[in-house]
């Protein structure tokens, strides 16, 4: 075990006790007894929500870094992400788990998102349209913009940062689909430009909206 004294903290494994530093703190936990039902049914629907999120997180990890950033805390926003799917967006039908992409966020903050989004896609050009929330204030009307595209099933995934605002009410693109795409899902959020500074905060970003699928 490496450490620089038990108070100054360390990482390694001391009998069933494993230590570890991550994201500015150090955390102690014990080692579990092994499980009695390791394959239990319970067990099993878990496992399988937790890897169907996992894999589904994992296509479009840069992109949630960037949305998932304020609501870290303590821990990567790639887990954060994960945390909300797992908590938000996995419906169970019988024996059939799968994800419900209308509940999917793919960003998460405070600022005002908009409404009423409307989506077009003809002739290789996706349109957006929305409203704005009732009553608010001008200071956001230069929000910018951030699309994701993505079709988990087909592991491929496109995300634009567009020059358009929220004052624009609408937005043209000429994503690029590959073929073989068949279900590809499209979100949109809004961020501040002053998370050019390097910092992420909630107030900066907002909750992403599900514009539907292609």
């Amino acid at each position: 075990m490496k450490s620089n004294g038990i108070f100054a903290g360390g990482s390694g494994k001391i009998g069933n006790v494993v230590s570890c530093y991550r994201y500015g703190k150090y955390y102690m936990r014990t080692i579990p007894d092994k499980v009695k039902q390791p394959n239990s049914p319970k067990q099993l629907v878990a496992r399988q929500k937790f890897r169907i999120a996992q894999v589904f997180t994992s296509k479009i990890k840069l992109f949630v870094k960037f949305g998932f950033a304020a609501y870290a805390n303590n821990r990567s926003a790639y887990a954060a992400a994960i945390s909300y799917l797992l908590n938000n967006s996995i419906k169970e039908d019988n024996s059939n788990i799968e994800i419900d992409y209308s509940k999917v966020c793919v960003s998460m903050g405070t600022r005002p998102e908009v409404r009423e989004v409307t989506m077009n896609y003809e002739n290789n050009i996706l349109s957006l349209k929305w409203n704005n929330l009732e009553d608010i204030s001008q200071k956001y009307n230069n929000d910018s913009l951030a699309i994701l595209l993505v079709d988990a099933e087909e592991q491929w995934y496109s995300s634009f940062f567009s020059k358009a605002v929220r004052s624009d009410y609408s937005v043209e693109l000429m994503p690029v689909i590959p073929n073989h795409c068949n279900n590809v899902h499209v979100y949109l959020c809004l961020y501040s430009q002053s998370i050019l500074s390097g910092n992420i905060e909630e107030e900066d970003i907002s909750p992403s909206v599900y514009c539907g699928g292609l």
